[in-house]
């Protein structure tokens, strides 16, 4: 990787990992009134933020990363949890979503 191609990676993956836990701290908080989505992230709630601690120190792990093979596993391994997180978050978001579309149009 180029230092600033590596950089720009890094960028990247914080940036991920900001929005990833941003979404989850979101989901949380809309959990407690919903209980749909209460019980959906009950089983998860405690792996999915695992794994994103796991991610932010892969994050920081990655600014002071000193050999390009140690950059290299590092954001491979970054981004694989990016892609499950994600994975695992979308539906969830998409549920609430849906709940309070449904809920709006039912007041009109």
């Amino acid at each position: 990787m180029a230092n600033s191609g590596a950089s720009d990676e890094i960028a990247n993956i914080i940036a991920a990992v900001r929005l990833l836990r941003q979404v989850f701290v979101e989901l949380q908080e809309l959990a407690l009134n919903n209980s749909r989505l209460h019980f959906a992230m009950r089983d998860r709630r405690y792996a999915i933020g695992q794994r994103l601690d796991m991610l932010s120190g892969i994050a920081e792990s990655l600014k002071t990363a000193a050999f390009p093979f140690q950059m290299r596993d590092l954001s491979r391994r970054a981004k694989a949890l990016i892609v499950q997180l994600a994975a695992e978050l979308e539906p969830l978001a998409c549920e609430i979503e849906h709940d309070y579309d449904w809920l709006e149009e039912a007041q009109v």
